[in-house]
């Protein structure tokens, strides 16, 4: 499982130091314990229906990043090019990439929803939205 954790992680590997000042106290299996319980509190506020309250407002997780693989070229190696020059921030080509994902995970029914990016992959076909929702 490859949770954002990872990601920072191969970042710093990246640029031969852990990006993230705040980061730096927790070591890998603090910091993937964090993400989990994170991911699991948003889940836990989407099941309790506290936003489910009205026809035009609700709170859903969009969960692509939960079981994410991490950014490879063909022959192995880490696509440099995912994060920006801070070795933080995800660069213009990883904010496109992951956009993608987020917009296929919003337009996915509620239980349904892709829980795994392929971050290699970099052209997922873009879904549209049914035209009886517009």
């Amino acid at each position: 499982m490859c949770h954002l954790d990872k990601l920072i992680v191969a970042a710093g590997e990246y640029c031969g130091s852990r990006p993230c000042g705040d980061c730096a106290i927790l070591n890998q299996d603090q910091l993937s314990q964090e993400m989990i319980a994170y991911q699991q509190a948003a889940k836990e506020i989407e099941q309790s229906g506290d936003f489910d309250t009205t026809d035009d407002f609700t709170f859903v997780v969009q969960p692509f990043f939960t079981n994410s693989t991490l950014p490879y070229f063909p022959n192995g190696t880490v696509n440099k090019n995912f994060w920006g020059q801070d070795c933080y921030h995800y660069s213009a080509y990883g904010h496109a990439l992951l956009s993608t994902f987020f917009w296929q995970n919003m337009l996915e029914p509620v239980g349904a929803k892709t829980s795994n990016a392929n971050l290699s992959v970099s052209a997922l076909p873009l879904a549209c939205p049914d035209p009886v929702c517009i």
